[in-house]
């Protein structure tokens, strides 16, 4: 295939490229505006919509809906590489690829975390409780990682590995991943610009988002109604899914679907070209010569041509079910997290200093309930029924 004729086989993936460039240009701009501190990092957020409304609020939400999209290329991307078994094929250059691909899924994972965090205001405060208890789950070693991520974390370190850190180690993937496309004539470049004109669409989406379903952060110019906006999801609501487990399953339970089977299923994926791959002896290009050596009769070929077609079209369908099972199933756990949830219980009107968690957030003998995954999960989605008064004694966490 060559990279002149632009494939619905690698638009996803052109796609995915088209909105992190997307996304590196409007981080550029955000960050000339950020404060990375626990006092000014909400108020830094908050002048883009009272200070620069036209511009600043409309980067801001275009950096954050062009996540979600992100994201979604990236997941159909790679369930059609999936289902396709691009993995059969054993070449060196081809193993390269795919292990940076699922690798670069992860880094980019990363990113969505970090920057879900920097606004500071109670959202943010929420998710990285939930994120140390995430880990703290793990038997044995994690009540070392839970410390060590409460102890050490601080929005300053958070803003570098945003925006230096993983951006680097994005970029350092990213060109072992576009290894194919550089070989082909035009390079990156050529097939950047090719796809963001099939990317017009998807980039007028994003802009629809952005205008018309705007996150301002206003507080407390406009304190919201409590529970305002319950059952639409912020743009950053997929990262959810690692922590959804803790609403329906015991503790136990949760840990092996929240965190032993997303790691069974990186690790498995990284390996999979590796072994599955011992299966097939031959390569793409191999199969491609013997379907157009003249040995074959014309028929043969268009029977060949034929039942490449069904065959796409089986995968084109199982790829769209698959893919509308998955965000489907994700969307029915994470939608009913409200727009403007915490900042209805924890603004300023409200006497909490919404952006500004108390100096002891870090204590957690001071917050004692910041122990409890489960209850942080469910107070964080239904804020109305699991309050303080309506929690179970929190687990002990080693010390």
């Amino acid at each position: 295939m060559k990279i002149e004729r632009v494939h619905w086989r690698n638009y996803f993936g052109g796609l995915a490229l088209v909105f992190l460039f997307v996304e590196g240009m409007t981080g550029i701009l955000l960050s000339l505006f950020y404060e990375p501190t626990l006092v000014g990092a909400y108020d830094s957020i908050k002048e883009l919509y009272s200070d620069f409304p036209a511009i600043g609020a409309w980067v801001r939400d275009a950096h954050r809906w062009s996540a979600l999209l992100l994201f979604s290329a990236i997941f159909v991307h790679a369930l059609r590489s999936l289902v396709r078994r691009d993995f059969l094929v054993t070449t060196k250059r081809i193993r390269t690829l795919w292990v940076a691909g699922v690798l670069l899924t992860v880094v980019l994972g990363l990113l969505l975390l970090t920057g879900f965090v920097l606004p500071w205001e109670w959202r943010a405060y929420w998710t990285m409780e939930m994120l140390s208890n995430y880990f703290g789950a793990i038997p044995l070693v994690g009540s070392v990682f839970e410390e060590f991520l409460v102890g050490t974390f601080t929005l300053s370190r958070n803003f570098v590995a945003h925006v230096v850190i993983l951006p680097v180690i994005t970029l350092f993937l990213l060109d072992m991943h576009l290894v194919v496309v550089r070989r082909r004539t035009g390079g990156v470049s050529a097939y950047l610009f090719k796809h963001s004109l099939l990317s017009l669409p998807f980039l007028a989406a994003a802009a629809a988002l952005t205008v018309f379903v705007p996150m301002p952060t206003s507080d407390p110019f406009v304190v919201p109604r409590p529970f305002e906006g319950e059952g639409i999801p912020v743009p950053e609501w997929m990262f959810l899914i690692l922590v959804t487990p803790y609403l329906g399953h015991g503790e136990n339970a949760a840990f092996a679907w929240g965190f032993l089977l997303p790691v069974v299923l990186l690790v498995g994926l990284v390996i999979l070209p590796f072994h599955a791959g011992k299966e097939r002896s031959r390569t793409k290009k191999e199969d491609h010569a013997m379907a157009v050596d003249s040995s074959v009769s014309r028929g043969r070929r268009a029977g060949l041509a034929r039942s490449g077609k069904v065959r796409a079209g089986v995968v084109a369908v199982a790829v769209a079910g698959l893919a509308t099972a998955a965000f489907g199933g994700l969307y029915s756990q994470v939608h009913v997290a409200p727009v403007m949830g915490c900042s209805s219980c924890h603004n300023v009107a409200r006497g909490n200093r919404m952006g500004k968690p108390p100096v002891f957030f870090k204590d957690r003998t001071a917050i004692p309930l910041n122990d409890d995954p489960e209850w942080l999960v469910k107070h964080y989605y239904f804020p109305q029924k699991w309050s303080e008064r309506t929690t179970r004694k929190p687990r002990p966490v080693s010390r």
